[in-house]
């Protein structure tokens, strides 16, 4: 693939507003062996994001984008990568490279805050949504990574139809199990956080998220206990879950942060990545976002007001699988049986049918 080259495009992706609905929530699992296993939702509430099946081979010249349209930082991919894409083009709303590296993009309204493009550093200029690209066909660690902000600039891109950038953070990990969240705050400020948690929604800030946690310390997954009231009255739980009572029920980023630490804290230390990828999709079923449920009563626009795909990255074992809304059959792409070298740069649909995939069940008079 040497000697193809591709300008990242973003003008069709993110015609969007700071008030669309986007969101998005990550979980992080460890086995009892030490594999670890990245999940996310992708809910966009403004338009059908059209997502593709990305892949992404060795040899590919990209070149970062600039708001002047001169040309920022060039590079060509050291490793390849699969991953779903933002629109219909490779560029990478959540993925995984071939070392094990794994990225996402989640919103970050009202927080997110770039430093002003400056022009005599337009060679090392890659626009706020190439990012995840760049590292994950640059980098196979999370410490590369860490040193490797350093050699670019994150450039806000402003769309002339919204006249925003599109505000978002960043997790990333590998397959050591490192993660960290990062964002860029106060005009510039660049913020890398090491997250032993892995959790991760939209705004307040990381650090902030942390904290609120400390108002939910009694959550437990064991059934409360009975207890008398003022001596004389006692008092007796409905059933299973009472440990659970108080966590934040609604779809608001620091609600679902609570709940995603909550339940990702109280799953079982499972033996092994497959029963991980299991788990977390079932974990984040809690996390879907019912058609209409975040819009006024008949003025959902569909599919957008609803979870759009869902993603687990196995970074240890490097495979990569999805759901749609259309097709909740998990699909699977296995990145060491893709020989990066010699496949295609290419985006395909998700669902070849959007159609769910039931199967049909016969029972025989003999049975």
């Amino acid at each position: 693939m040497k000697g193809k080259h591709l300008t990242l495009c973003f003008f069709a992706i993110f015609m969007l507003s700071t008030q669309g609905v986007f969101p998005c929530t990550g979980i992080f699992l460890k086995s009892e062996k030490n594999e670890y296993v990245l999940a996310r939702t992708m809910e966009w509430g403004t338009f059908n994001l059209d997502s593709k099946l990305a892949i992404i081979p060795r040899g590919v010249s990209m070149i970062g984008e600039t708001p002047d349209g001169k040309t920022g930082k060039q590079w060509t991919s050291r490793y390849g990568a699969v991953g779903i894409s933002l629109a219909n083009a490779p560029i990478l709303g959540e993925g995984i490279n071939e070392k094990g590296l794994s990225m996402g993009v989640f919103y970050f309204p009202g927080y997110a805050s770039y430093k002003p493009f400056d022009k005599s550093e337009a060679a090392k200029g890659i626009s706020v949504l190439q990012l995840g690209t760049y590292l994950l066909t640059q980098f196979s660690t999370v410490d590369e990574v860490k040193k490797g902000l350093s050699e670019i600039v994150i450039v806000p891109m402003i769309w002339e139809s919204i006249n925003s950038v599109p505000p978002v953070h960043w997790r990333i990990a590998d397959k050591s199990g490192k993660v960290i969240v990062l964002e860029i705050i106060n005009n510039g400020e660049v913020k890398v956080y090491d997250s032993e948690i892995g959790i991760i929604t939209n705004s307040p800030t990381y650090d902030w998220q942390l904290t609120n946690l400390r108002n939910y310390v009694n959550l437990h997954s064991v059934p409360a206990s009975d207890k008398e009231v003022m001596g004389v009255l006692k008092l007796s739980p409905f059933g299973v879950g009472s440990g659970f009572l108080g966590i934040p029920g609604d779809f608001t980023p620091p609600s679902r942060f609570v709940r995603a630490t909550a339940y990702c804290a109280t799953a079982p230390a499972l033996s092994d990545a497959y029963k991980l990828m299991s788990q977390a999709f079932v974990i984040l079923d809690n996390f879907n976002i019912p058609i209409g449920s975040v819009y006024p009563y008949h003025k959902a626009p569909d599919l957008p007001s609803s979870t759009q795909w869902t993603s687990v990255s196995d970074v240890t074992n490097i495979e990569f699988y999805y759901t749609t809304y259309f097709n909740r059959q998990i699909r699977k792409l296995d990145l060491k049986a893709i020989d990066f070298g010699k496949v295609k740069l290419q985006v395909i649909p998700l669902d070849r049918v959007e159609k769910q995939n039931i199967e049909e069940i016969t029972i025989h008079a003999n049975q």
